[in-house]
């Protein structure tokens, strides 16, 4: 499936209420600083079988936040 967003996650910086955040396969590249504070989770990954997603870019800067839970990588734990 052909997802049409791409750019910055900046237009999601008024949203006091954002709990939790899934970007899959999307070109937004940027705008990690502009998440507010109310972000606890985020759910991120590209599929690199078809298309190479600029979410990549995102999902690379995100590792520090992400931890395994029985073998499994759970999501990135975003809490400010």
């Amino acid at each position: 499936m052909y997802n049409r967003f791409r750019g910055s996650l900046k237009f999601l910086q008024e949203l006091k209420k954002l709990d939790i955040l899934a970007i899959y396969n999307t070109n937004i590249d940027s705008g990690l600083e502009y998440l507010p504070d109310s972000l606890n989770t985020i759910y991120c990954s590209a599929d690199r079988s078809s298309i190479n997603w600029s979410v990549s870019k995102i999902e690379g800067e995100l590792k520090p936040y992400r931890s395994e839970v029985n073998g499994f990588f759970a999501p990135y734990n975003y809490a400010s």
